[in-house]
């Protein structure tokens, strides 16, 4: 670019028109000049939404539809930008509206990357033949790019155009994959109460859960568990959402998997039942049921006995009499911090377990009587006393739900 280029591409940045008209009228320089990404005065003040230097450009017959190294056009620009003003100013003089980039995107898609509602309300108002699921080269729809970047304001604007939520790219992913993907819980459950399919599968047989547990988000996972998603899918190599968690160390969200998974083998199992897999005739007359509510008391404990009263393999051996996987235990112990692993491992697959006690069960009572299964007596001894010497009134005030044993 020669001097006067350069002056004219930095009065359109600028937004001085009158610099423009001196540059253009007088010093007669091209006014539709390219710099090195192919791009002229017009598309650099539609970029900026400069709409005094746009109307000079456009009055001496600047080429709306010109378009630069990657197929974008100054309508283009605007959009991407969120310049209502200037999308509104080339709308009205006449631009072609159905255009697209040399990716595919269109003015939607452009508004919907950066969250631009405005300008997607131009869209829908003022302009014809607007279609919401048009895809680009990549099959995606613009619900789809604003899902991938956390657009929610946006996603909700395409969805309230009843935008297709269902439309899979040349990959086979969902929007609801790439919210999964890309960390986007509030999205995530903004597709799910449009009602998404929640448990569709991309050309590697990933459900969104198996995405979201691959990146470790947690937020995403609970919100998907919290709708009942399919926690036992596999990928097209086998792997499992807790096996891709367990080898990710994810801890936080090997528990939580581990919960929906026995949250949901317990629909199949007798309501009426304590727990999920009692051991009847064990010490049915020592223990009375209490109505426990106290969470944090009943961690506390938890965490004594794992810490001080549990032996190395105990704990498996109470995952197994509590019915927990092979898979569920190998997640837990995947964890390895030292040779006392196997105290964390156990006071987290008491939490998990604690999680499946019902309200009206005496998680102690519980406590006890697998103690008792696997031949650790002494430590069912500890758990009856605990309740008693908390009754007691030594150190601290009294729990009433832990002091009705015996």
């Amino acid at each position: 670019m020669v001097r006067g280029e350069v002056r004219l591409h930095e009065a359109a940045r600028q937004n001085d028109p009158e610099s423009a008209k001196r540059l253009i009228c007088e010093d007669k320089v091209d006014i539709n000049c390219r710099n090195n990404l192919d791009r002229t005065a017009l598309h650099v003040a539609s970029a900026q939404g400069n709409i005094e230097v746009m109307d000079v450009l456009l009055h001496h017959k600047s080429d709306i539809e010109a378009q630069d190294r990657y197929g974008m056009r100054s309508l283009l620009w605007a959009a991407l930008f969120g310049c209502k003003a200037a999308v509104q100013l080339l709308v009205a003089n006449g631009c072609n509206t159905q255009v697209s980039n040399r990716q595919g995107m269109n003015i939607l898609h452009c508004a919907a990357q950066n969250n631009h509602v405005a300008v997607m309300d131009f869209v829908f108002e003022a302009l014809e033949n607007v279609n919401p699921d048009e895809v680009d080269k990549n099959e995606r729809t613009p619900l789809y790019v604003a899902t991938a970047h956390g657009n929610l304001e946006a996603t909700n604007r395409l969805l309230q155009v009843r935008a297709n939520i269902h439309i899979k790219n040349k990959n086979g992913n969902t929007a609801l994959h790439l919210a999964a993907e890309n960390n986007h819980p509030r999205i995530v459950t903004v597709l799910i109460e449009h009602g998404c399919e929640l448990n569709p599968q991309n050309w590697r047989d990933q459900i969104p859960l198996h995405l979201a547990v691959e990146k470790g988000h947690t937020m995403v996972v609970e919100a998907l568990l919290k709708t009942g998603v399919n926690v036992d899918a596999k990928e097209k190599n086998g792997r499992s959402s807790l096996y891709i968690a367990a080898r990710g160390s994810f801890v936080a969200i090997v528990d939580m998997l581990i919960k929906a998974e026995r949250d949901s083998d317990a629909k199949l199992h007798d309501n009426n039942k304590p727990g999920w897999f009692p051991q009847e005739g064990v010490a049915n007359n020592c223990l009375h049921n209490v109505d426990y509510t106290d969470v944090e008391a009943m961690q506390s404990i938890l965490w004594k006995l794992a810490t001080k009263h549990l032996h190395p393999h105990d704990w498996k051996q109470l995952a197994f009499h509590w019915n927990f996987t092979e898979e569920q235990i190998k997640a837990i112990a995947h964890q390895y911090t030292g040779n006392k692993s196997y105290k964390e491992h156990g006071y987290r697959m008491m939490l998990v377990w604690l999680h499946g006690v019902k309200p009206e069960d005496n998680p102690l009572k519980l406590i006890f009587e697998a103690l008792v299964a696997i031949d650790r007596k002494e430590a069912a001894e500890h758990i009856r006393k605990k309740p008693n010497d908390q009754a007691s009134g030594q150190q601290f005030e009294c729990v009433p739900s832990l002091c009705c044993i015996l």
